[in-house]
């Protein structure tokens, strides 16, 4: 079956942001971030970017980690207060990516997600997403679930939209159908993936020369109170992933609630490019979901599995459409 026989089942349906501007409504109607004027932000460790750091690289790369740190520990504490307090959430997504060149429109999705969890002497609760795209009209209804260790390491994607909608294939998470039109696979979506992430590349040495690092500590994304931090690079050079990248910190939650990053404009005078954003919305936290809100007959989804797939008792189907 092709690439083009399915559409795309995303290489990134898993993280979520806004674009940073003053007091900006992007093109999603229901994302507005706003935030001080710059001049009145709180800057960390400010050097000009116009002015090279003094003496050699081992004193940028000093100078480097002590802007970075502020950050960097910011995130291994959200990590562990993850790891510590939350067990699963379910929530709504909005993303945006850019693949091969091309930014994609506005995507909405609703998600589920379940930590890996280690009780003592119980059993492992493995790592569980499902996924549910509300729009566009193309992929509406389209759904992916993913069990870590279940269904042959497959994720389960029904296809959605008008043509061969109930179409419902196991897929190699990172096959080439599966990372269609997606920047990340199945198995990197979500909140804690999110964080890890980010401190791999605040570790990352090579990534810290010449980073700026910003706190701006009265924004908001959909009225929420938020602290956005910026990490950008005046210089482009080799090996950098982003030329800027943003996270909005909810006050109340103490996660992530936005993401994006932005790369180098193709030519001097443009805007950089957005590669990503993410924004999560409606989190709720320890909602208690169970290995049913992970099972493709749940009644409540739409998947069409054979019974030797569903690899539990047959069930009765929902109404096909």
């Amino acid at each position: 079956m092709g690439r083009n026989r399915w559409g795309a089942v995303h290489r990134g349906m898993w993280h979520a942001l806004a674009p940073v501007a003053v007091w900006t409504l992007i093109a999603s109607p229901q994302l507005l971030i706003a935030e001080e004027p710059v001049q009145q932000a709180t800057l960390v460790q400010p050097l000009p970017a116009t002015e090279p750091l003094p003496g050699s690289r081992d004193d940028e790369l000093a100078q480097a980690r002590k802007r970075i740190r502020p950050v960097l520990n910011y995130a291994r504490q959200t990590l562990k207060y993850v790891d510590n307090t939350v067990r699963d959430y379910e929530c709504m997504l909005v993303r945006r990516e850019r693949i091969d060149g091309v930014l994609s429109g506005y995507q909405h999705l609703q998600m589920k997600i379940r930590h890996e969890q280690q009780h003592d002497d119980q059993a492992r609760i493995p790592f569980a997403v499902y996924l549910k795209f509300l729009g566009p009209a193309r992929y509406q209804g389209r759904e992916v679930l993913f069990v870590h260790g279940e269904n042959d390491g497959s994720m389960i994607a029904r296809r959605g939209g008008s043509q061969l909608a109930n179409m419902t294939l196991k897929l190699n998470p990172e096959g080439s159908l599966a990372m269609q039109s997606n920047r990340y696979p199945v198995t990197e979506v979500g909140l804690r993936n999110l964080i890890v992430k980010l401190i791999e590349v605040m570790e990352n040495d090579h990534g810290l020369e010449g980073c700026e690092v910003r706190f701006f500590k009265n924004s908001k994304i959909n009225s929420r109170p938020c602290t956005h931090i910026q990490v950008s690079y005046p210089q482009q050079r080799e090996g950098l992933r982003f030329q800027r990248a943003d996270v909005y910190i909810d006050h109340k939650l103490k996660l992530p609630i936005c993401f994006a990053s932005y790369y180098w404009p193709n030519k001097p005078g443009e805007d950089p490019q957005l590669l990503e954003e993410y924004v999560y919305s409606d989190l709720q936290l320890n909602v208690g979901l169970t290995d049913e809100d992970f099972n493709p007959r749940n009644p409540a989804y739409r998947f069409q599995l054979s019974d030797s797939d569903a690899g539990r008792e047959p069930q009765p189907s929902p109404t096909k459409e």
